[in-house]
């Protein structure tokens, strides 16, 4: 939904850059004062001989619509930093004094999520002082809420077994039931009634409330969402391009 800045923005850039041609409809001095009566027929007028003026008003609306969302982005992630970063129920894959951190917000049921995988593991291959914290996601389906269950569920048992568990789930084509997330930890040595008591405790969907109500707060709106830096990023990112941010970080810091 549009603020009320922005759909004021887009209305003053009509009406701006229709007023020559609002005089030439109406036959007048640009200088002759339009009245309201006469408003709404000079401004279909105008932008039927010149359709050009709502090209314009559109592209300059969508730029301070993605200003607005970047500013408020920014100002979530530097309100939450502390716990986008080092909340101890997060998560994470990298050394603890990495001098980059990436947060990812993802859902197991995401295409896009799954390409970003790809990413991410090369980057944890290639960069051994970034670190990357998993702030799971689930927004796609019930089966995507009980895979981040038993994922945390994993993490609590085992953290060392989360990002093989992570890659697990998304190496899964078929359904991500009970059945297929208890023999996914059974694989890795997580005993399957001891990891179904914990998908089952209230802390777990604890914390997927809290990753609900912080990637609200940073625009999370779908998922991959990646945060490096201060910085927001919808959507998946290529290696190129997570290694070019996690660059701009270090020369920020410098």
């Amino acid at each position: 939904m549009l603020s009320s800045r922005i759909f004021a923005t887009f209305l003053s850039i009509v009406f701006i850059a229709a007023i020559p041609t609002f005089a030439q409809a109406a036959a007048v001095d640009e200088n002759t004062p339009i009245t309201r009566k006469q408003l709404p027929a000079l401004i279909k007028e105008a932008l039927i001989n010149d359709p050009s003026i709502l090209n314009e008003a559109v592209e300059k609306m969508q730029i301070a619509q993605e200003e607005e969302v970047a500013k408020k982005s920014k100002e979530g992630i530097i309100k939450n930093k502390a716990e986008l970063i080092s909340d101890p129920s997060s998560p994470s894959v990298g050394p603890a004094d990495a001098d980059v951190t990436i947060v990812e917000f993802f859902d197991y049921h995401c295409g896009y999520c799954k390409q970003a995988l790809k990413s991410v593991s090369q980057v944890l291959e290639n960069d051994k002082k970034v670190k990357v914290v998993f702030k799971e996601y689930p927004i796609l389906s019930e089966e995507s809420i009980y895979a981040s269950r038993a994922a945390l569920a994993v993490s609590r048992i085992a953290k060392d077994k989360y990002f093989d568990f992570h890659k697990a789930m998304f190496a899964t084509t078929g359904a991500m039931n009970e059945q297929v997330v208890l023999a996914e930890g059974k694989k890795l040595g997580i005993d399957p009634e001891k990891l179904k008591a914990e998908i089952a405790k209230p802390e777990i969907q604890q914390i997927l409330d809290k990753n609900r109500k912080l990637g609200a707060e940073i625009g999370a709106q779908g998922t991959p969402a990646f945060i490096i830096g201060d910085n927001f990023y919808p959507g998946a990112m290529p290696y190129e391009a997570i290694a070019k941010s996690i660059e701009e970080v270090r020369k920020t810091k410098k």
